[in-house]
């Protein structure tokens, strides 16, 4: 599976990070950004434009759980198009985006953006999920770990 992410950049990045030392490289995905507050909204339209739906619950991979606060919030896209914002849920000890969204069966990638209130950064996961109304809304029972940082960096 190929893996792409995007990330804001602080305006202080100079673009030298070198792969020979991972906590380096991690630690430049975790560097504070100047990223504000997106105003991602759904139209509430959309519900009932869209004949279909993926419900899905979505989690930060652990390096970003350390980072997370009740001011972040996740975004699922499909061409661009905002489809399902979200700020995080508890139940017990697990911590849990629930993404609902709606579609007409294409063959749409989802894309899953996280904004990180404390770093003040938006992460962006290009092309998650194909879109799969079908799609079991947990994995094993557990939501889906989403890596924004690329495991192994």
């Amino acid at each position: 599976m190929l893996l792409a992410v995007g990330c804001s950049k602080d305006d202080d990045d100079d673009n030298t990070t070198t792969n020979n030392n991972n906590s380096n490289t991690t630690s430049e995905y975790l560097k504070p950004g100047n990223d504000s507050r997106p105003a991602w909204t759904v139209d509430e339209s959309i519900y009932r434009t869209y004949e279909s739906y993926m419900s899905v619950q979505l989690t930060l991979q652990d390096t970003l759980l350390d980072y997370l606060s009740e001011q972040d919030l996740m975004c699922a896209t499909i061409a661009g198009e905002v489809r399902a914002v979200t700020p995080p849920m508890h139940t017990g000890d697990i911590t849990y985006f629930p993404i609902i969204i709606p579609g007409n069966n294409e063959k749409g990638k989802v894309t899953v953006n996280y904004y990180c209130d404390k770093l003040h950064r938006i992460y962006s996961l290009p092309d998650w999920s194909s879109f799969l109304p079908s799609m079991a809304p947990t994995q094993n029972g557990l939501p889906y770990v989403i890596n924004f940082i690329p495991i192994g960096e």
